[in-house]
């Protein structure tokens, strides 16, 4: 059956979405309800260091380099796109060339942006975080997208330094602005803070590489035709689902290791088995080849919204002190 292209497509309105709203609850989720709380310990108000404004400059940023790698994909995907039945409207609803322009006006405005609030910061270094993810994502759809593994690699740091990077500017500049007036305070430092934005970043660069091992796996009749070089179709199927069940079980460990040892409330608790209910059944479907609703693949992203939703859940726990173990 063929699949109707639509230009919604070219932008993927629906994960500019998910990556917006994860970094706004990363900051005024997670990131306020610990400043609140360690306010309490140090007896100082903590506050984020980011304005309304430079935070949605930097939010702007992401998602325009996100939309010029999302175009960009499309573009060096339109021969593979039409053998697995993407919809795919580079060729079709809008010209090769127009899809190019666009993919440099969006990329080019995302690091006028991330520049522009790094030097309004005060440190033009914080820009080349966006720089890095534009470069990677060019060098991804033009030398890594077929290869053997490092394009799911590349794909899963680029979406893993999003939240990373909320973590970068709000977590650094809190640490610079009230180093001075906590050192009253034996051993207290931020860290505690940056390692909960690493944490949730490797989260999300497991889940993304997980979801694009799936993916190849859905689309190696396209891929074989252009001599890719994908997991599945160098080591087999067989052997794909295996180091997507490898990577899922490297996931619970971790769920357990922070229900153990941070999240003991119930609500993380019941999150929790949210998540393990939705590995399974992706599972399942893994090896079975019985379609549940959506796609294998599609399954990783329900994980990775539920995961979103969850950052709401934990500035509400840490408000309200339903967990102690910090």
């Amino acid at each position: 059956m063929e699949v109707k292209a639509k230009m919604s497509h070219l932008f993927r309105p629906l994960n500019l979405v998910i990556i917006g709203l994860t970094m706004y609850l990363l900051k005024y989720g997670l990131l306020h309800a610990m400043l609140r709380m360690l306010s309490k310990i140090v007896k100082v108000d903590l506050v984020s260091q980011m304005s309304p404004f430079q935070f949605t400059l930097l939010v702007a940023s992401v998602l325009f380099i996100a939309a010029g790698g999302y175009i960009l994909n499309d573009i060096k995907d339109v021969k593979t796109d039409e053998l697995n039945r993407s919809a795919n409207p580079v060729g079709k609803l809008i010209t090769l060339e127009k899809a190019n322009t666009l993919y440099q006006v969006f990329t080019v405005i995302g690091l006028v942006f991330s520049f522009w609030i790094a030097f309004d910061i005060g440190n033009y270094n914080y820009g080349i975080i966006q720089l890095t993810a534009a470069i990677s994502l060019w060098f991804y759809s033009n030398y890594f997208k077929s290869e053997f593994l490092s394009g799911n690699l590349v794909v899963a740091f680029v979406v893993a330094l999003v939240p990373l990077t909320v973590g970068v500017y709000e977590v650094s500049l809190v640490q610079i602005a009230y180093f001075n007036k906590v050192q009253g305070f034996q051993d207290f430092n931020f860290n505690f803070l940056a390692y909960w934005f690493l944490a949730y970043s490797t989260f999300v660069f497991v889940l993304t590489l997980i979801r694009e091992i799936e993916k190849d796996m859905e689309d190696v009749t396209g891929d074989q035709s252009i001599g890719a070089k994908t997991l599945p179709i160098v080591l087999g199927i067989n052997a794909a689902k295996g180091v997507a069940t490898s990577l899922y079980v490297l996931v619970l460990i971790g769920f357990y290791w922070v229900r153990v040892n941070f999240l003991t409330d119930p609500i993380s608790g019941t999150f929790i088995l949210v998540f393990i209910l939705l590995i399974l059944l992706n599972l399942f479907q893994l090896w079975s080849g019985k379609t549940i609703l959506a796609k294998v693949s599609t399954w990783s992203k329900v994980i990775s919204v539920v995961g979103i939703l969850f950052l709401y859940a934990l500035g509400y726990i840490i408000d309200n002190e339903l967990f102690f173990n910090v």
